[in-house]
């Protein structure tokens, strides 16, 4: 007997391509779109660290919203605080500066996440920010921040004077203070701030008086035996935010884990150092 070998038919052939062609459009629709979610993510990531970079900037450089933009930022390549190749559009999307909801916000041309390039994104990751300036170091460990107050100018009572209430969070000329007591009539120099010198009782009033924010957060879970900490420090601790108050405190006590002394602001040996913060 002779055997004959016999290939596939023009007929199969189709069929076999035209079921391929059918699997290739399945994974194009689970597989495209996902793709597609991961870059829009990563845009929204890089413009959330954009808005925290600039923060940061700002605040370590005393400089205001108003003398120094976003776009600034922008233009002037993050200064060097980031590099344009860690917060580069995956969908090669150009970054600008736009606003949403009256704040500022990181646009992408490919994602949009302001009012002025489209999208709902305010380019600060999936769920909106909080309004306002936000206290740096105050959403670092849980919740949104403390919102603070633009500049002094709801606490003028005259022409030169300030009053305080216990409780009120400010952000004057790039810095951010809370009143950890109830202040009247303060005098202040010129159209801006009162006057902040440390000599002034009501920077330096022993646990109490206007805090000046150092910047510095730690969380109680990562302090170590011997650390100091500042007037203006905060602290994350069980789930609230503390600002040190009593410049003195950190000249004499180190904080010593594990003894009833530990320098937690739940412990009536510790307690007033601390002021703990509310929105």
């Amino acid at each position: 007997m002779r055997k004959t070998d016999k290939g596939f038919s023009l007929v199969e052939l189709l069929i076999v391509v035209i079921i391929i062609g059918i699997l290739a459009g399945i994974l194009y629709l689970v597989v495209g779109p996902s793709d597609d979610m991961v870059k829009e993510k990563a845009c929204s990531g890089n413009r959330a660290t954009i808005m925290l970079a600039l923060d940061a900037y700002r605040f370590s450089n005393g400089v205001s919203k108003e003398s120094y933009t976003l776009q600034n930022f922008i233009d002037d390549n993050y200064k060097d605080n980031i590099s344009n190749k860690e917060v580069k559009c995956p969908s090669d999307g150009i970054y600008s500066a736009g606003t949403l909801n009256g704040r500022e916000a990181v646009v992408c041309s490919v994602h949009g996440g302001g009012g002025t390039g489209g999208g709902d994104d305010p380019g600060g990751g999936d769920e909106p920010d909080p309004p306002g300036n936000i206290i740096p170091g105050t959403d670092t460990f849980g919740g949104d921040g403390y919102q603070a107050i633009d500049d002094w100018e709801e606490a003028i009572v005259d022409n030169h004077n300030l009053s305080f209430n216990e409780g009120q969070k400010f952000l004057s000329e790039g810095n951010y203070y809370v009143a950890t007591t109830t202040l009247s009539n303060i005098y202040y120099s010129d159209d801006s701030s009162p006057e902040m010198s440390p000599d002034k009782w009501w920077t330096t009033q022993s646990a109490g008086g206007l805090v000046q924010f150092t910047g510095v957060s730690k969380s109680w879970d990562e302090v170590e035996t011997g650390y100091r900490f500042y007037r203006g420090d905060i602290l994350y601790y069980n789930g609230d935010y503390y600002v040190c108050r009593v410049e003195g405190y950190t000249g004499y006590y180190e904080v010593t884990k594990g003894e009833w002394w530990s320098n937690t602001p739940d412990l009536s040996g510790s307690a007033w150092a601390w002021y703990k913060l509310s929105s």
